[in-house]
């Protein structure tokens, strides 16, 4: 891939990347959550959940969703009743401060959990594998090797989607301290409910 081709495509990707969106905001929730730390997972399944929808882009899968609005629709609704479904638990959470003493009493959530969670999110996503299917072929030339460009393309992308969903999930991390101060806790708890269900909002909002 030419160095400049590759530059727009990083410039490019970096400001789609760091647009609110469901990875992003579920990223945001559970830093609010469960701290940085935490969000790794989330931000790792998040990120290979992306790139399985790029190879499926690449393999057709984004030309028969564009063409089919059934199962656009079902893959869509899906994602949507998921993010709500965490919304509404974060909502109805108990008011427990995220703090070493009370460690024991918050419930905890595996890491496989938390990547699994971010995956089933990402994956639910059909409007990514239509983007990916117009946006990603446009930095492909065919006059070069296809293998080593769509590898390279995938690791920059892979890169700047754990910085972008890093960044929300530390922003995310911040605000806690803030709400413990004055003593807010439900009001957070509240915040990372309506973070989440206005993710499913975002998501029942796309269009083919």
């Amino acid at each position: 891939m030419l160095l400049e081709t590759w530059l727009v495509f990083v410039a490019f990707t970096a400001v789609i990347s760091m647009t609110p969106g469901p990875n992003m905001l579920l990223a945001l929730s559970v830093g609010i959550e469960r701290g940085a730390v935490s969000a790794v997972w989330t931000t790792v399944g998040g990120v290979v959940s992306m790139l399985l929808l790029l190879f499926l882009s690449l393999a057709g899968l984004s030309a028969i969703l564009a063409a089919s609005a059934t199962l656009f629709e079902v893959i869509k609704w899906a994602g949507v009743a998921y993010l709500c479904y965490l919304g509404i638990q974060a909502w109805r959470a108990p008011a427990v401060a995220r703090n070493a003493d009370s460690e024991d009493n918050k419930p905890r959530k595996s890491a496989r959990g938390l990547f699994v969670q971010a995956f089933l999110v990402g994956i639910s996503n059909p409007k990514a594998i239509v983007f990916f299917g117009a946006f990603v072929p446009q930095f492909l030339d065919p006059a070069l090797p296809r293998t080593p460009q769509i590898l390279t393309i995938a690791i920059s992308f892979a890169v700047i989607e754990f910085t972008s969903m890093m960044t929300y999930a530390v922003l995310g991390d911040r605000l806690v301290p803030l709400f413990q101060k004055a003593g807010n806790i439900r009001l957070l708890n509240r915040i990372t409910g309506g973070v989440l269900v206005g993710a499913g909002a975002l998501l029942a909002s796309t269009q083919r």
